[in-house]
């Protein structure tokens, strides 16, 4: 019974949180990856199916070392240029969501802080994505695999003030 209300609410849910998204302002194009707008819907998809099945991906949980062989990884491919040429770019902090399969591939990237990115912040987001993306093209995420069986979700801060990437 409790499902059912869930899937009802779910249904009604999905059709006003699209109605409520805003597109960038100035999207920057690549073809091989989505653009911000395109994951928006996508970012609030996985919560409500968590709320009505319940989380099967855990979230992780690293030693230090680990969280930087995770940071310096995905920093060999995070490219500023585009973000520096912005007034305060420093400011333009982004943080993503990132689904990692059991195989140890990226699954999904979304954006969690801004949850739409606009202007700017869509600048910013589209450099860690392009970041997390070729980092996964290039070999993967050094993810300790032993550790995540079926796969985990990262959440991982690109500062471009300071020019590191963390995880949350």
């Amino acid at each position: 019974m409790i499902l059912m209300q869930r899937i009802l609410i779910a249904a009604l849910l999905v059709p006003a949180i699209g109605a409520f998204a805003q597109e960038p302002a100035a999207p920057l194009t690549r073809p091989d990856l989505p653009m911000a707008s395109e994951l928006q819907n996508q970012a609030s998809t996985p919560n409500l199916l968590e709320w009505l099945f319940g989380s099967a991906v855990p979230e992780a949980t690293l030693t230090p070392e680990e969280r930087a062989i995770i940071s310096d990884a995905i920093f060999q491919n995070w490219d500023k240029s585009d973000l520096k040429q912005i007034e305060n770019f420093g400011q333009y902090v982004v943080r993503v969501v990132v689904q990692i399969g059991e195989d140890g591939r990226v699954e999904s990237v979304s954006p969690h802080t801004p949850s739409a990115p606009l202007g700017a912040y869509a600048i910013a987001y589209q450099a860690a994505l392009s970041a997390v993306m070729t980092t996964d093209e290039n070999g993967g995420i050094p993810l300790p695999m032993d550790k995540f069986p079926v796969g985990v979700t990262l959440v991982l801060r690109f500062d471009p003030s300071s020019g590191e990437i963390r995880l949350s």
